[in-house]
């Protein structure tokens, strides 16, 4: 088992600026649902390389704030692909998750599923780096997790997500200056 551990302030609770306090805990990479696509490149953001840049970062740092997760029901997640489109990667098949009657159908759109969002990049750089779990909080539903992303990605505005980001040790983010 290889873990991919966030920063040492977040690794029992993370706290998102609606001040709601979040469990964090160890979760299997094969176990999640990763819903974004790997992005190799933002758009408008001076052409930089995000994923390899994430990776680098991760590789460099460690994992910094966990991932966020959802557990939620294969329903919910065919309504988000029905309004995400390709946006998303495609659903998991229900018999990774299901272990009912195969017959069901209304048990097996109960079926619950870890769902990672917010923090996808962060899993696909898990994977490509050999982890095989990863730290998670949880959250109480998608709404939530989509609102608490801006959290997240705040303190990387400079380094990936503005137009005029640089990724460079002027805006080299750490642990240490998160505190």
């Amino acid at each position: 088992m290889k873990v991919l551990y966030c920063a040492e302030q977040f690794r029992e609770t993370w706290t998102g600026s609606d001040n709601c306090v979040y469990p964090v805990t160890i979760k299997c990479l094969d176990d999640l649902y990763i819903s974004a696509r790997k992005v190799e490149k933002l758009s408008g953001r001076n052409n930089l390389n995000f994923f390899e840049n994430v990776k680098r970062d991760i590789e460099k740092d460690g994992l910094i704030f966990p991932l966020l997760t959802v557990e939620t029901t294969y329903r919910v997640l065919w309504d988000q692909k029905r309004k995400y489109k390709n946006r998303i990667e495609p659903l998991p098949s229900l018999n990774k998750f299901y272990g009912g009657n195969p017959h069901d159908r209304k048990e097996r759109w109960q079926c619950k599923i870890w769902t990672v969002w917010g923090g996808s990049n962060r899993a696909w750089v898990a994977k490509e780096l050999g982890y095989t779990h990863i730290s998670c909080a949880e959250l109480p539903d998608l709404a939530t997790a989509l609102q608490r992303q801006s959290d997240h990605r705040s303190p990387f505005q400079d380094r990936y997500y503005s137009k005029n980001a640089k990724y460079n040790e002027s805006t080299h983010v750490t642990p240490e200056s998160l505190t």
